[in-house]
């Protein structure tokens, strides 16, 4: 589940995982799965790549 929620914020579509329109992480935030910021403090390196 953490690589596919990280996974647009890895390719740079969105700058946080909450950003994302197409995941289901806001629910899961909402059941108490993840908290609201996960993921929101990894820095990318500027030549990082899949």
């Amino acid at each position: 589940m953490d690589y596919c929620h990280f996974n647009p914020v890895k390719h740079r579509l969105v700058n946080n995982v909450k950003e994302w329109p197409y995941s289901i992480f806001d629910s899961l935030v909402k059941k108490g799965i993840y908290p609201k910021e996960w993921g929101a403090n990894i820095v990318l390196n500027a030549g990082e790549r899949d």
